[in-house]
Order: C-alpha cells, then sequence, then structure tokens
C-alpha cells in the first residue's frame, strides 16, 4: 500500500494494475511482458530487451509495444497526487479524437534509434518510420516518413464541408536545447477532400521555426483547378502576421462547390 509511505496520496483511491515478467541482469534484461492498466483510460502491453542500462549514458534497447490505447475522452480526468488540474492545458484539438491506439517498435541507443509504428483513433491510421537523434549540443531530432491513409475528417471535426484525407510526407523534426521547435516537411496530399470537391496530388512543402512558418508553398495541378500557394506565417501571440501569395491560373469554383459561376 504506497499511500501508507506517501502523504500526497493518502486521499487517492485509484488504482493501477502493474503485471510482469523480467529476467536477467541489470546489465542485460529482458522484459518478457509488461502490462500496465489504469481503469479504462490506459492500457500498455509491450516487450522489450535493455543492455547498458547501469551507466544510463546511451543504452541499448529493442522494444516492442504491441498496443498503448488512451482513451483521450476520459483522459481529461486523470488526476495526480500533489498535482491538482494535471491535464488543465491539454490542447482543444484534441477534444475531437476520442481514443487512440498505437503499436510499433523501437530499436537501437537512446543517441541513435529507429521506430516504426501505427497510430489508429476515430480518424483513421496514422504510420510513422523514423530515426531519433538524441545529442546533448544540439537537442532531439527526428528524421523520416509519415503517411496517413483515408483519414475521416468530416466525422472527427463534425464538419461535412470535409472529406477524406490521405498524404505522405517526409519531416525533419527539432526540439532544440533552447526549448525551440524546428520543422521541416516535404511530400504530397494525395487526397483531400472539400465541399465534395477532391483535391488530389496536391505538393506541399513547409518549414517551421519556434512560432514562424519561414517558408510555405502549396502547388495544385489539376483540371479544375491550378494555383501556387506561398509565403510566411508569424505566430505570434495574439494577431498573427499572415504574408501569402495566391497565384491562381485556372479555378472552376461551380465544379469545387465555391460559386455558381466558372472563372478562368
Amino acid at each position: 500500500d504506497i499511500r501508507y509511505f506517501t502523504g500526497d496520496t493518502l486521499d487517492y483511491k485509484e488504482k493501477v494494475g502493474i503485471s510482469a515478467k523480467i529476467i536477467g541482469s541489470p546489465d542485460d534484461f529482458n522484459i518478457k511482458k509488461l502490462t500496465v492498466s489504469y481503469q479504462d483510460m490506459i492500457n500498455l502491453d509491450l516487450t522489450a530487451q535493455i543492455k547498458d542500462l547501469p551507466a544510463f549514458e546511451d543504452p541499448s534497447f529493442d522494444i516492442k509495444i504491441k498496443n498503448l490505447y488512451t482513451n483521450v475522452e476520459k483522459i481529461k480526468d486523470l488526476t495526480i497526487p500533489g498535482k491538482e488540474d494535471f491535464l488543465e492545458g491539454l490542447p482543444e484539438e484534441l477534444e475531437v479524437i476520442k481514443n487512440l491506439n498505437y503499436k510499433g517498435i523501437s530499436k537501437g541507443r537512446y543517441s541513435n534509434f529507429n521506430s516504426k509504428g501505427e497510430l489508429t483513433g476515430n480518424f483513421g491510421t496514422i504510420e510513422l518510420n523514423a530515426l531519433t537523434k538524441n545529442d546533448s549540443l544540439n537537442g532531439l531530432n527526428v528524421q523520416g516518413n509519415i503517411t496517413g491513409t483515408e483519414l475521416d475528417l468530416a466525422n472527427t471535426f463534425e464538419n461535412n464541408d470535409l472529406g477524406k484525407l490521405s498524404f505522405k510526407q517526409e519531416i525533419d523534426f527539432s526540439y532544440l536545447k533552447s526549448k525551440k521547435i524546428k520543422l521541416k516537411t516535404l511530400g504530397t496530399v494525395d487526397e483531400f477532400t472539400f465541399k465534395n470537391f477532391k483535391y488530389t496530388e496536391v505538393d506541399l512543402y513547409a518549414e517551421l521555426f519556434d512560432k514562424k512558418v519561414d517558408s510555405l508553398s502549396v502547388k495544385i495541378d489539376q483540371e479544375d483547378v491550378k494555383a501556387d500557394i506561398s509565403g510566411n506565417i508569424d505566430l505570434i501571440p495574439g494577431i498573427p502576421e499572415f504574408n501569402i501569395i495566391l497565384d491562381v491560373d485556372k479555378a472552376n469554383l461551380k465544379k469545387m462547390n465555391l460559386d455558381s459561376a466558372e472563372y478562368e
């Protein structure tokens, strides 16, 4: 009974279930099975092989997450002893996500490891294949590919103007020691439906540093619409600043369900 030894948990009535089978020595052990459950909010099931842990400098690992389930609707009610309103700052955008399931593998060393996984929710499925590097001087860097297939935006955001979304993007993400974010993404939006009009093979490129989109490029080239969008966005607190150039070569607004006339 952990509550007996820690004063700030005396009134904490929740239960966490943990079951594990671990074999080996501290510098080389095998987690045959580890399951963690907390009510119907969180469930984790994994296996792992971990080496060189006592040094804590650069341990190696081979982790297989068979399933990580999170009930996003209920996790807002999660409480931590001694910390009130633990998840009060949860972004409102996450409220449209009802649940999340993740399964995947991560293998390598803390300083350099590969991850491949699949994230599924009420929105659809997103796949990730990436290399992560931890550098004491530069911070965290993640490079790889992210793919979304027929994501259901209409039901997720409860907006009938939206439809399916499919995309393939190369990403280069860094969380710097200065606590600033740097992101570069390049790829294709294979399909995006808006007002029952399907946009296909849209080229997308963007660079973000801290709170500024330094470079943005969107190219659409199909039978009923041909347009280039470029510019930058400064996401400053209060009122963001937009500097966007829209070059429209062709747009059949009637077929795009944006207007009853056609403009070219």
